[in-house]
């Protein structure tokens, strides 16, 4: 990309009036995630462990998303925030994932008022974008703090895409973070996280901007996207009214298209303790060749601080 550019709304957007908790806004990721642990915490989620033979009960309160796209030269393990159980304290915590493509490694925990660190690892080779390359699989969480426990569900995805970059000077990508305010309806949150990429060609020839690399599985886990020009008032029902679904546009040189990310706008996530973390891809073709673009990493959490 050839620059990058982002607004984080400076407000809290925690609610005045009685109903539930907002999110608060999102952050992008630092280069690397924070790695320190508590000696006495980790002592406590060493003695207890990880298992992966029992498989995640997806059944339970999911608590977390994560959705990522991994570039080729990625490799193989990720970093997964995990929202801290809703009594805050805890004494050990037992973890499992649902199906074999994802494996549990370490678990960092920064500090009490910080989200823990799960370092996951997805097998398999995944070198193509079809089979073999998507991994989706629940983190099931059951913490001990005395004779008290809570129990969470992290959903993840997985993507290992095949296509390389961008080329620098092709495409200018601007990314803003802000709130979308939703339909009022008794009990549901007033608004959610929206994430919008403004993209420019900056080529000398034209591009085609194909879409999310998998536009299914984002908007089954994650929310909505929308594809649009010009601007809108602010609200779902205005950007529904601009926007579209997304597809194959040819961008001219110096011309712009916005994709619009809603995040979890069925407020699915509990107000108490969760987090939420996105990191997709779009597929551009230029010259007939596919490239990946990739927005940045970004997390949001309540009930919890981010590392």
């Amino acid at each position: 990309m050839h620059s990058s550019s982002i607004r984080i709304q400076p407000q809290s957007f925690s609610s005045n009036r009685p109903g539930p908790r907002e999110p608060r806004p999102l952050h992008r990721a630092p280069a690397k995630l924070r790695r320190t642990c508590a000696a006495v915490t980790l002592a406590c989620l060493c003695s207890l462990g990880t298992s992966q033979d029992t498989p995640a009960d997806t059944a339970g309160t999911v608590v977390g998303i994560h959705y990522q796209d991994l570039l080729p030269a990625d490799g193989d393990t990720i970093e997964v925030l995990l929202p801290r159980p809703g009594q805050g304290s805890f004494d050990g915590v037992m973890l499992s994932s649902s199906d074999e493509c994802l494996e549990l490694g370490e678990l960092g925990d920064p500090g009490p008022e910080f989200t823990l660190i799960l370092e996951v690892h997805l097998t398999g080779d995944g070198s193509d974008r079809e089979a073999g390359a998507a991994c989706s699989a629940s983190i099931a969480a059951s913490y001990r703090d005395g004779d008290a426990s809570w129990d969470g569900v992290t959903l993840l995805r997985g993507n290992r895409l095949a296509y390389p970059p961008v080329p620098a000077d092709t495409m200018e990508a601007t990314l803003t973070l802000d709130r979308i305010s939703l339909p009022f309806e008794p009990g549901a949150r007033s608004s959610a996280s929206l994430v919008n990429l403004t993209l420019t060609n900056r080529a000398n020839q034209p591009v085609v901007v194909e879409g999310l690399a998998d536009q299914a599985a984002f908007t089954d886990l994650v929310g909505s996207v929308y594809q649009y020009g010009g601007g809108f008032d602010g609200t779902l029902a205005g950007l529904q009214q601009v926007g579209h679904d997304p597809a194959p546009t040819t961008l001219a040189p110096g011309d712009s298209t916005s994709i619009a990310l809603i995040l979890d706008p069925e407020s699915r996530l509990p107000d108490g303790s969760a987090v939420l973390t996105v990191q997709p891809a779009l597929l551009v073709s230029i010259a007939g060749s596919l490239h990946s673009l990739r927005f940045e990493r970004l997390s949001t959490a309540w009930g919890n601080e981010l590392p």
